[in-house]
């Protein structure tokens, strides 16, 4: 019976519009591969993403469904995690898309001896509107010059850099044990930053693979496209968690990246929710940030201004631009 290396997650819920693009996409390179298993797991869609998956696991054996009442898509990739049997895992949105050669090249990276001692191997994305982005399958084939060891300096930094990079969890892979040592946390949105820090610090060795591997579909309805207080919450919760991460480990470069996104979050809160504790609380972080346009352009240093100035000519701007859309 053959080993399973890779563990491929993708949580499903309400997705029946994209979830056959994204499974397809993946399994275009699966061919023969006896050591990969594919794990959906249903956070109690309503619509017929189940459905979806139950025929994809009946054509294909190394599918495994799992059903779940609704309770997060943290708690899924918990509940999968705990299931998983291989010695990587890789995760994957049901509504994203993979290059067509996604797991030969993630075999390569993991069955290269240049990751002998890898616990997380980073890669970069791309992010696509509803059109399938066109690519060249001849520019998406290994190379092992693409594969460089990093130090957790620059894994950190890379987590605040959000061109290719970024915090997310799925366009990097990870050794099994590294995620069972902090499952996400239940019940909170933005859980990739608030636990990325986590397992770039509790990996012995951390790598990139210097190319695009994954497609991101920005749509409309997405959970980051749809927020409430609470999910706005979480996130200034996941960031200065994150940012006080950096300080007391002494990750300069990523500390000063880091504050920079919890400043553009928290201008993003007084515009969404004007008079709630959260929006003084973020009035309060901004008056104290000293703004500085080489670290945080000139864009941001307007609107830090703005706020500083009179945070109810800031609200003004944004009402008669939502207006003038």
């Amino acid at each position: 019976m053959n080993k399973i290396k890779l563990t491929i997650i993708i949580p499903v819920y309400n997705v029946e519009l994209y979830l056959q693009e994204c499974l397809d996409s993946l399994l275009y390179s699966m061919h023969k591969n006896k050591e990969v298993e594919v794990i959906l797991i249903d956070d109690g869609s309503t619509d017929k993403s189940y459905t979806i998956c139950q025929k994809y696991e009946a054509k294909y054996s190394f599918i495994k469904l799992i059903k779940q009442k609704n309770s997060g898509q943290s708690v899924a990739r918990n509940n999968a995690i705990n299931k998983a049997k291989g010695t990587w895992i890789s995760f994957i949105d049901s509504d994203d898309i993979v290059i067509n050669n996604y797991i030969s090249i993630l075999f390569n990276i993991i069955n290269s001896p240049i990751t002998d001692d890898a616990d997380m191997i980073m890669f970069k994305y791309k992010t696509f509107k509803e059109n399938v982005p066109k690519y060249n399958q001849s520019q998406n084939q290994f190379n092992k010059d693409k594969l460089k060891k990093i130090d957790k300096n620059k894994a950190m930094y890379l987590l605040t850099a959000l061109n290719y990079w970024g915090n997310y969890l799925w366009n990097k892979i990870y050794k099994k044990e590294v995620l069972l040592n902090n499952l996400l946390p239940a019940g909170k949105k933005y859980e990739d930053i608030g636990t990325l820090y986590k397992y770039v610090f509790n990996s012995k060795q951390v790598y990139i693979y210097d190319d695009v591997l994954y497609y991101y579909r920005e749509r409309e309805g997405s959970t980051v496209n749809t927020r409430s207080l609470k999910m706005a919450m979480d996130e200034l919760e996941a960031r200065q968690n994150q940012l006080a991460f950096f300080k007391v480990h002494n990750y300069l470069k990523a500390y000063k990246r880091a504050r920079h996104y919890l400043i553009v979050s928290c201008l993003g809160v007084i515009s969404e929710f004007p008079g709630s504790k959260l929006y003084y609380l973020s009035l309060k972080y901004i008056k104290d940030y000293n703004v500085n346009i080489r670290n945080d352009g000139f864009k941001t240093w307007v609107k830090v201004w703005i706020v500083k100035f009179n945070p109810k000519v800031w609200l003004f701007i944004k009402k008669l631009k939502r207006k003038l859309q």
